[in-house]
Order: structure tokens, then sequence, then C-alpha cells
């Protein structure tokens, strides 16, 4: 993914406009041993978007380790939870 990741910023602007747009509830994941250019731009995209939050998560780079990021998933898809379903109820 990283190579798409590059292709989308581009000259390393986020595409404000475009992820503004995003309404679904969303969850920016990084590692903190990932790149200082990856550390920077991942809260600034979940900042933009109206219904996202980062999270950092320690000892990782880029390349998250499945046992780290599973109870994160699991966390962020049991908030999703407790919301309205898809048809709003």
């Amino acid at each position: 993914t990283l190579v798409y990741e590059i292709k989308i910023l581009g000259d390393g602007s986020l595409p404000t406009e475009v992820t503004a747009s995003v309404e679904a509830p969303t969850l920016v994941i990084i590692g903190e041993e990932s790149s200082p250019f990856i550390r920077e731009k991942a809260p600034a995209l979940a900042n933009v978007m109206p219904e996202a939050r980062a999270r950092v998560l320690e000892d990782q780079g880029h390349d998250l380790v499945p046992q780290v990021l599973a109870p994160v998933l699991e966390e962020f898809l049991a908030d999703r939870d407790d919301g309205p379903d898809r048809a709003g109820r």
C-alpha cells in the first residue's frame, strides 16, 4: 500500500477536499515507528474527516503486527455496534 499512498499524496499534501467528504466512521491507524512523513500525515488526515479518529500503535512500523492490530479494530468496530444501524435506526 505504500506505493499507492505515495501516488495519492503526490507532492505530500493531503487531498483535504476529497477526504473531508468521507462521512463513514473511519479509523486512521499508524505505527509509531513509521516514517516521519506518515506519522505527520495520518493524524492530519483524521482531523479533516468528520467521523474519523487517529490511533498510534506503539512499537509498530508501517507493517502492523496482526496481534496488535486486531484488538484495536475490535474496539473500533464495537463502538460502531453501539450506534444506529445502516438504515439509521
